[in-house]
């Protein structure tokens, strides 16, 4: 090949070597300016906070053939209550690696006739089971008593939504102390 070829093709080359897009690319892209003195160009994505709610009380927990016939008919009603629960919840294993529903009360036991629950944790940003274990961080219990907010399903699973851990639940009053009630949001004005 002489140098008469050559020249055209090593030019040809060079010029399409130079416009490749990686070469643009290469260099920072123009940010525009900050508004009212923003260092941070990023839209930011508020959450509204959740409304602040207020329960009353509901029927005591006891007997459970009463409160499992005010869930399935008060709670269960449309536009489906926000409810509030006493539940032992149980771990899957004890390695606490999942949960394998509960039943309403605040004693560990399951006491005959106990209304036991599954639980739906699918409303939730950060699951029921990460909840828990905060509520009731000694890796030793296999159960954990939490009050949980949510609204009644029900059906032959008796299924409770939940929406938020309320918080660890103290044990029954000793001494037969005032009766542990579920609660129900108020609709009154606020």
């Amino acid at each position: 090949m002489s140098a008469a070829h050559t020249v055209p093709l090593l030019l040809a080359f060079l010029i399409a070597g130079c416009s490749r897009p990686a070469d643009r690319a290469a260099s920072p892209p123009e940010t525009p300016p900050a508004k009212n003195g923003a260092t941070d160009a990023m839209p930011q994505h508020l959450l509204t906070p959740e409304p602040e709610r207020t329960f009353v009380d509901g029927p005591p927990i006891d007997p459970p053939d009463a409160l499992l016939k005010w869930l399935e008919t008060t709670a269960s009603a449309e536009p489906k209550p926000r409810i509030r629960l006493p539940v032992v919840v149980r771990f899957r294993d004890q390695h606490r690696l999942g949960l394998d529903g509960g039943h309403i009360g605040t004693s560990p036991a399951a006491l005959p006739g106990v209304v036991q629950v599954t639980l739906d944790d699918s409303a939730m940003g950060i699951s029921l089971l990460d909840r828990i274990r905060e509520a009731c961080p000694d890796s030793k219990d296999t159960v954990c008593a939490v009050w949980l907010e949510g609204t009644w399903a029900g059906g032959s699973s008796h299924q409770l939504r939940v929406f938020r851990v309320v918080g660890a639940n103290p044990p029954a009053p000793p001494g037969g102390g005032a009766a542990i009630r579920a609660l129900i949001e108020s609709k009154a004005p606020r």
